[in-house]
Protein backbone atom coordinates (compact mmCIF):
# COMPACT_ATOMS: atom_id res chain seq x y z
CA UNK A 1 0.00 0.00 0.00
CA UNK A 2 1.31 3.38 -0.98
CA UNK A 3 0.11 6.71 0.32
CA UNK A 4 0.57 10.07 -1.32
CA UNK A 5 -0.38 12.68 1.22
CA UNK A 6 1.28 15.93 2.10
CA UNK A 7 0.57 18.48 4.82
CA UNK A 8 1.41 22.19 4.61
CA UNK A 9 4.77 23.13 6.07
CA UNK A 10 5.95 26.39 7.64
CA UNK A 11 9.21 27.65 9.07
CA UNK A 12 9.38 26.32 12.65
CA UNK A 13 8.56 28.77 15.43
CA UNK A 14 9.13 26.20 18.21
CA UNK A 15 10.87 22.86 18.63
CA UNK A 16 10.38 19.62 20.51
CA UNK A 17 13.00 17.02 21.41
CA UNK A 18 11.63 13.47 21.59
CA UNK A 19 12.80 10.19 23.05
CA UNK A 20 11.23 6.78 23.45
CA UNK A 21 11.67 4.64 26.52
CA UNK A 22 10.59 1.21 27.64
CA UNK A 23 8.89 -1.40 25.49
CA UNK A 24 9.49 -0.99 21.74
CA UNK A 25 8.44 -4.47 20.53
CA UNK A 26 6.15 -5.12 17.58
CA UNK A 27 2.59 -5.36 18.82
CA UNK A 28 2.00 -8.68 17.01
CA UNK A 29 4.86 -10.25 18.97
CA UNK A 30 3.51 -9.34 22.40
CA UNK A 31 2.61 -12.16 24.78
CA UNK A 32 1.25 -12.28 28.31
CA UNK A 33 4.87 -12.29 29.49
CA UNK A 34 5.06 -8.64 28.38
CA UNK A 35 1.99 -7.59 30.37
CA UNK A 36 2.77 -4.76 32.76
CA UNK A 37 5.60 -3.37 30.64
CA UNK A 38 5.18 0.17 29.35
CA UNK A 39 6.37 1.92 26.23
CA UNK A 40 6.30 5.68 25.94
CA UNK A 41 7.42 8.61 23.84
CA UNK A 42 8.07 11.91 25.61
CA UNK A 43 8.80 15.39 24.30
CA UNK A 44 10.53 18.40 25.79
CA UNK A 45 8.77 21.42 24.34
CA UNK A 46 10.90 24.51 23.64
CA UNK A 47 9.05 27.78 22.93
CA UNK A 48 11.46 29.15 20.31
CA UNK A 49 13.25 27.59 17.34
CA UNK A 50 16.72 28.69 18.49
CA UNK A 51 18.32 25.26 18.92
CA UNK A 52 21.74 26.64 19.83
CA UNK A 53 20.27 28.70 22.66
CA UNK A 54 18.55 25.70 24.21
CA UNK A 55 21.60 23.51 23.70
CA UNK A 56 23.54 25.98 25.81
CA UNK A 57 20.86 26.02 28.51
CA UNK A 58 21.31 22.28 29.08
CA UNK A 59 25.02 22.06 28.25
CA UNK A 60 26.49 22.06 31.77
CA UNK A 61 24.73 18.95 33.17
CA UNK A 62 25.36 17.14 29.90
CA UNK A 63 29.08 17.95 29.85
CA UNK A 64 29.42 16.77 33.47
CA UNK A 65 27.65 13.52 32.61
CA UNK A 66 29.80 13.00 29.51
CA UNK A 67 33.06 13.75 31.33
CA UNK A 68 32.27 11.14 33.99
CA UNK A 69 31.39 8.40 31.47
CA UNK A 70 33.83 5.53 30.83
CA UNK A 71 35.62 5.71 27.46
CA UNK A 72 33.60 4.64 24.38
CA UNK A 73 30.39 4.29 26.39
CA UNK A 74 27.01 5.21 24.93
CA UNK A 75 25.70 8.29 26.64
CA UNK A 76 22.37 6.92 27.88
CA UNK A 77 21.23 7.86 31.36
CA UNK A 78 20.24 4.24 32.09
CA UNK A 79 23.78 3.00 31.33
CA UNK A 80 25.19 5.14 34.14
CA UNK A 81 23.27 3.10 36.70
CA UNK A 82 24.52 -0.30 35.57
CA UNK A 83 26.63 -2.35 37.95
CA UNK A 84 30.21 -1.12 38.25
CA UNK A 85 29.46 2.50 37.29
CA UNK A 86 29.24 3.91 40.81
CA UNK A 87 31.13 7.15 40.14
CA UNK A 88 29.30 7.77 36.87
CA UNK A 89 25.96 7.06 38.57
CA UNK A 90 26.69 9.69 41.21
CA UNK A 91 27.37 12.31 38.53
CA UNK A 92 24.33 11.14 36.54
CA UNK A 93 22.07 11.65 39.56
CA UNK A 94 23.38 15.18 39.96
CA UNK A 95 22.96 15.94 36.25
CA UNK A 96 19.41 14.62 36.35
CA UNK A 97 18.49 16.93 39.22
CA UNK A 98 20.04 19.87 37.37
CA UNK A 99 17.93 19.07 34.30
CA UNK A 100 14.77 19.01 36.41
CA UNK A 101 15.64 22.43 37.79
CA UNK A 102 16.43 23.86 34.33
CA UNK A 103 13.09 22.67 32.97
CA UNK A 104 11.28 24.33 35.88
CA UNK A 105 13.36 27.52 35.86
CA UNK A 106 12.75 28.06 32.13
CA UNK A 107 9.02 27.28 32.44
CA UNK A 108 9.28 24.50 29.85
CA UNK A 109 6.64 21.90 29.18
CA UNK A 110 6.92 18.14 28.91
CA UNK A 111 4.31 16.07 27.11
CA UNK A 112 4.15 12.33 26.50
CA UNK A 113 2.06 9.32 25.51
CA UNK A 114 2.40 5.94 27.25
CA UNK A 115 0.92 2.53 26.48
CA UNK A 116 0.93 -0.70 28.49
CA UNK A 117 1.67 -4.02 26.78
CA UNK A 118 -1.52 -5.90 27.69
CA UNK A 119 -3.68 -3.10 26.24
CA UNK A 120 -1.74 -3.09 22.97
CA UNK A 121 -1.77 -6.90 22.82
CA UNK A 122 -5.52 -7.29 23.37
CA UNK A 123 -6.34 -4.49 20.93
CA UNK A 124 -4.22 -6.15 18.23
CA UNK A 125 -5.77 -9.56 18.88
CA UNK A 126 -9.30 -8.18 18.63
CA UNK A 127 -8.48 -6.49 15.33
CA UNK A 128 -6.95 -9.66 13.91
CA UNK A 129 -10.01 -11.68 14.96
CA UNK A 130 -12.25 -9.17 13.20
CA UNK A 131 -10.16 -9.33 10.02
CA UNK A 132 -10.11 -13.13 10.08
CA UNK A 133 -13.90 -13.25 10.48
CA UNK A 134 -14.41 -10.85 7.56
CA UNK A 135 -12.10 -12.88 5.35
CA UNK A 136 -13.85 -16.15 6.20
CA UNK A 137 -17.21 -14.62 5.22
CA UNK A 138 -15.88 -13.04 2.03
CA UNK A 139 -17.26 -14.68 -1.13
CA UNK A 140 -15.64 -12.22 -3.53
CA UNK A 141 -13.19 -13.38 -6.16
CA UNK A 142 -10.94 -10.44 -5.21
CA UNK A 143 -8.16 -11.26 -2.77
CA UNK A 144 -6.14 -8.55 -1.01
CA UNK A 145 -2.83 -9.75 0.40
CA UNK A 146 -2.43 -9.15 4.12
CA UNK A 147 1.07 -8.46 5.40
CA UNK A 148 1.94 -8.97 9.07
CA UNK A 149 1.64 -5.75 11.03
CA UNK A 150 4.92 -4.00 11.85
CA UNK A 151 3.28 -1.60 14.28
CA UNK A 152 5.23 -1.15 17.49
CA UNK A 153 4.13 -0.04 20.92
CA UNK A 154 6.18 3.17 20.66
CA UNK A 155 4.72 3.81 17.20
CA UNK A 156 1.24 3.87 18.70
CA UNK A 157 2.53 6.20 21.43
CA UNK A 158 4.13 8.49 18.86
CA UNK A 159 0.90 8.75 16.90
CA UNK A 160 -0.92 10.03 19.96
CA UNK A 161 1.97 12.30 20.94
CA UNK A 162 2.05 14.01 17.55
CA UNK A 163 -1.63 14.85 17.96
CA UNK A 164 -1.00 16.11 21.51
CA UNK A 165 1.83 18.36 20.29
CA UNK A 166 -0.47 19.71 17.58
CA UNK A 167 -3.10 20.55 20.23
CA UNK A 168 -0.41 22.25 22.29
CA UNK A 169 0.82 24.25 19.28
CA UNK A 170 -2.71 25.54 18.67
CA UNK A 171 -3.12 26.42 22.35
CA UNK A 172 0.11 28.46 22.38
CA UNK A 173 -0.33 30.06 18.96
CA UNK A 174 2.51 28.20 17.20
CA UNK A 175 2.38 27.48 13.47
CA UNK A 176 4.97 24.76 13.14
CA UNK A 177 6.83 22.55 15.63
CA UNK A 178 10.10 21.03 14.42
CA UNK A 179 10.70 17.58 15.94
CA UNK A 180 14.13 16.20 16.85
CA UNK A 181 15.15 12.89 18.38
CA UNK A 182 18.28 10.98 19.26
CA UNK A 183 19.44 7.83 17.50
CA UNK A 184 16.14 5.97 17.19
CA UNK A 185 16.59 2.93 14.92
CA UNK A 186 15.52 3.69 11.34
CA UNK A 187 13.07 0.78 11.23
CA UNK A 188 11.38 2.04 14.40
CA UNK A 189 11.46 5.66 13.24
CA UNK A 190 9.93 4.82 9.86
CA UNK A 191 7.12 2.87 11.50
CA UNK A 192 6.47 5.77 13.87
CA UNK A 193 6.11 8.16 10.94
CA UNK A 194 3.73 5.82 9.10
CA UNK A 195 1.46 5.89 12.14
CA UNK A 196 1.66 9.67 12.49
CA UNK A 197 0.96 10.22 8.78
CA UNK A 198 -2.53 8.86 9.31
CA UNK A 199 -3.28 11.88 11.50
CA UNK A 200 -1.66 14.43 9.23
CA UNK A 201 -3.99 13.64 6.34
CA UNK A 202 -7.41 12.76 7.70
CA UNK A 203 -9.41 15.36 5.73
CA UNK A 204 -8.22 13.94 2.41
CA UNK A 205 -6.27 10.75 1.97
CA UNK A 206 -5.33 8.73 -1.09
CA UNK A 207 -4.35 5.09 -0.93
CA UNK A 208 -3.42 2.69 -3.70
CA UNK A 209 -4.41 -0.92 -3.06
CA UNK A 210 -3.07 -3.94 -4.91
CA UNK A 211 -5.21 -7.09 -5.09
CA UNK A 212 -5.55 -10.31 -7.08
CA UNK A 213 -8.59 -11.26 -9.15
CA UNK A 214 -8.85 -15.03 -8.68
CA UNK A 215 -11.38 -15.41 -11.49
CA UNK A 216 -9.45 -13.50 -14.13
CA UNK A 217 -6.11 -14.51 -12.58
CA UNK A 218 -4.55 -11.08 -12.73
CA UNK A 219 -3.28 -8.35 -10.42
CA UNK A 220 -5.51 -5.31 -10.14
CA UNK A 221 -4.91 -1.90 -8.58
CA UNK A 222 -7.42 0.55 -7.25
CA UNK A 223 -7.09 3.99 -5.68
CA UNK A 224 -9.19 4.89 -2.68
CA UNK A 225 -9.82 8.54 -1.85
CA UNK A 226 -11.40 9.43 1.46
CA UNK A 227 -12.31 12.94 2.57
CA UNK A 228 -14.22 14.91 5.14
CA UNK A 229 -15.22 18.55 5.46
CA UNK A 230 -14.66 18.56 9.24
CA UNK A 231 -12.54 21.68 9.77
CA UNK A 232 -9.23 21.51 11.66
CA UNK A 233 -9.12 17.73 11.89
CA UNK A 234 -5.65 17.33 10.32
CA UNK A 235 -2.44 17.47 12.33
CA UNK A 236 -0.69 20.24 10.38
CA UNK A 237 1.58 21.95 12.88
CA UNK A 238 4.05 19.13 13.54
CA UNK A 239 6.98 18.10 11.33
CA UNK A 240 8.49 14.69 10.78
CA UNK A 241 11.48 13.79 12.98
CA UNK A 242 15.04 14.93 12.36
CA UNK A 243 17.58 12.68 14.08
CA UNK A 244 20.47 14.07 16.09
CA UNK A 245 23.19 12.18 17.91
CA UNK A 246 23.73 11.61 21.62
CA UNK A 247 26.27 14.45 21.54
CA UNK A 248 23.34 16.85 21.84
CA UNK A 249 22.63 18.25 25.30
CA UNK A 250 18.93 18.40 24.40
CA UNK A 251 18.91 14.74 23.39
CA UNK A 252 20.43 13.96 26.78
CA UNK A 253 17.86 16.10 28.58
CA UNK A 254 14.89 14.29 27.02
CA UNK A 255 16.64 10.94 27.55
CA UNK A 256 16.74 11.76 31.27
CA UNK A 257 13.12 12.94 31.30
CA UNK A 258 11.70 10.00 29.33
CA UNK A 259 13.39 7.36 31.48
CA UNK A 260 12.51 9.14 34.71
CA UNK A 261 8.88 9.30 33.62
CA UNK A 262 8.93 5.63 32.62
CA UNK A 263 10.21 4.70 36.07
CA UNK A 264 7.41 6.71 37.66
CA UNK A 265 4.64 5.19 35.54
CA UNK A 266 5.93 1.67 36.13
CA UNK A 267 5.01 2.08 39.80
CA UNK A 268 1.32 2.16 38.83
CA UNK A 269 -0.82 -0.97 38.90
CA UNK A 270 -1.63 -2.62 35.56
CA UNK A 271 -4.83 -1.11 34.20
CA UNK A 272 -4.22 2.29 35.78
CA UNK A 273 -4.59 5.40 33.63
CA UNK A 274 -1.22 6.46 32.22
CA UNK A 275 -1.97 9.62 30.25
CA UNK A 276 -3.66 12.10 32.58
CA UNK A 277 -2.27 14.73 34.91
CA UNK A 278 -3.21 12.46 37.81
CA UNK A 279 -0.91 9.81 36.29
CA UNK A 280 2.16 11.99 36.92
CA UNK A 281 1.33 13.12 40.45
CA UNK A 282 4.45 12.71 42.59
CA UNK A 283 6.83 12.81 39.60
CA UNK A 284 9.58 15.43 39.79
CA UNK A 285 8.29 17.30 36.72
CA UNK A 286 4.56 16.79 37.31
CA UNK A 287 3.99 20.55 37.36
CA UNK A 288 5.53 20.90 33.89
CA UNK A 289 3.40 18.31 32.08
CA UNK A 290 1.01 19.39 29.34
CA UNK A 291 -1.93 17.07 28.75
CA UNK A 292 -5.02 17.61 26.55
CA UNK A 293 -8.16 18.54 28.50
CA UNK A 294 -10.58 15.94 29.87
CA UNK A 295 -8.02 13.15 29.72
CA UNK A 296 -9.08 12.42 26.12
CA UNK A 297 -5.76 10.78 25.25
CA UNK A 298 -6.03 8.32 28.10
CA UNK A 299 -7.86 6.19 25.53
CA UNK A 300 -4.35 4.83 24.81
CA UNK A 301 -4.48 3.31 28.30
CA UNK A 302 -7.76 1.56 27.53
CA UNK A 303 -7.88 0.22 23.96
Amino acid sequence: MNTKNQSPRFEPDAIAFLDEAGLAAKVRNLTKDHDGQIGLVAALMLPTADVDYWQNVFREPFESFKAAAPPKTKLHITDAFRSGNDNWAKTASQSREEIYELVKANSLYVTYLAREASVARRSHQMMQQHIDRCESENSSNISVSRHPSNTRVVSQCYQGLVSTIDIMAKAFGRQHIALFSDEIENIVLNNMEVQADRLRNISRREQELTAFDKQQKKIIKRRIISSTDFQGIDVTRVSTITKVGKSSSLAFAIDVIANSLLHHLQQHSVGTSLNTLKSVEGWQLAGCVFAPPNGCYDIYSKI
